[in-house]
C-alpha cells in the first residue's frame, strides 16, 4: 500500500477529506518523530512499538577489499508489531487453509468416496481445535465442512449439530450477515 492509497483509505474510513487525512497523517508521522527523538520509544494500542536501538562500533571486513575496517557506531529503529496485528494475518491463514480443506472434501464426496471425505474433515477439525481453539475462525469453517461432509453421509443429527455449533461461532466471529452463517441457517432449515 502506497502513502495516497493510505490516506484514500484514511478518508473514507474517518469520513474525512483527501486533504484532512493528509494532513492527519503527516502530523501523526512528526509527532511519532518526534517522540522517538526525545523518549526513544513510543507504543500505540493495537498498531505495535517504535523503539531506538544502538548499535555498538565494531570492527568488519570490507568484502571488496579484505581490508579491515571499522564500523562505527549506528541508531536505527525497530518497530515490533501489537498481538492484534499478528491475530489479523494468523486468522487470514487459518481461513484459507479451511477453505482449501473444505474444497478437498466436497471434491472427495462429489466423487462417492464419502467415507474419506468424512475422514478428512473431521482430522482437520481436530486439528484446528487443537491449534486454534473450538472459537477459531478455522475452528468454525471445519465444522461447517464436517457438517457438509455428514451430509453427505446422510448422519443428519451429527450435520444439525454441527452447523449449530458452526453457526454461534461464526455469528460471533464474523457477524450476522456473513456468507458462512447465511449457510448454516440454510442447512438448518433444510435439517429440521
Amino acid at each position: 500500500m502506497t502513502k495516497t492509497e493510505l490516506i484514500s483509505r484514511v478518508a473514507k474510513q474517518a469520513n474525512l477529506t483527501r486533504s484532512q487525512a493528509a494532513a492527519t497523517l503527516k502530523s501523526l508521522v512528526a509527532a511519532v518523530h518526534e517522540s522517538l527523538k526525545e523518549n526513544g520509544e513510543i507504543r500505540i494500542s493495537e498498531l505495535g512499538t517504535f523503539r531506538v536501538s544502538e548499535r555498538k562500533a565494531r570492527k568488519g571486513i570490507n568484502p571488496r577489499t579484505l581490508d579491515k575496517m571499522n564500523i562505527p557506531a549506528v541508531k536505527s529503529v525497530r518497530f515490533r508489531s501489537a498481538k492484534s496485528i499478528k491475530d489479523a494475518i494468523k486468522t487470514g491463514e487459518q481461513k484459507e487453509l479451511a477453505l482449501d480443506v473444505r474444497s478437498k472434501v466436497q471434491k472427495l464426496c462429489r466423487k462417492g468416496d464419502v467415507e474419506s471425505g468424512f475422514d478428512l474433515a473431521m482430522k482437520s477439525l481436530l486439528e484446528a481445535e487443537r491449534e486454534f481453539g473450538k472459537n477459531g475462525a478455522r475452528t468454525a469453517q471445519c465444522v461447517v465442512t464436517l457438517a457438509d461432509a455428514a451430509m453427505y453421509r446422510e448422519k443428519y443429527n451429527l450435520a444439525r449439530v454441527m452447523d449449530r455449533r458452526a453457526l454461534s461461532i461464526q455469528e460471533r466471529t464474523q457477524g450476522p450477515s456473513h456468507p458462512d452463517v447465511v449457510h448454516c441457517k440454510t442447512a438448518l432449515a433444510r435439517l429440521v
